[in-house]
């Protein structure tokens, strides 16, 4: 009967540290992308918004925001999002 509330308690208390961990990752990406749209002259905000900062990504690194319609294509997407991480 303790054994299994020791390991709910065990279990509750992983699942809480990993989540906190998962969190502080997060920030950490959204700040860093933050300060690279800020930095390429872009609003910081835009590193937050799912579609508009794909567009806004391929738009400072191809010079055109649409190219990012490319990872709609299957095989293709692959292959341009390497090409842009590149960049």
């Amino acid at each position: 009967m303790y054994e299994d509330a020791y390991s709910d308690l065990f279990a509750g208390t992983a699942g809480i540290v990993c989540m906190l961990i998962a969190l502080a990752i997060a920030v950490l990406v959204i700040v860093g992308t933050w300060k690279i749209y800020t930095k390429a002259g872009e609003h910081g905000w835009a590193s937050i918004i799912p579609f508009y900062n794909l567009f806004c990504l391929y738009r400072l690194t191809w010079g055109q925001g649409i190219y990012f319609l490319l990872l709609l294509i299957p095989g293709a997407n692959l292959i341009i999002q390497i090409i842009t991480t590149y960049k």
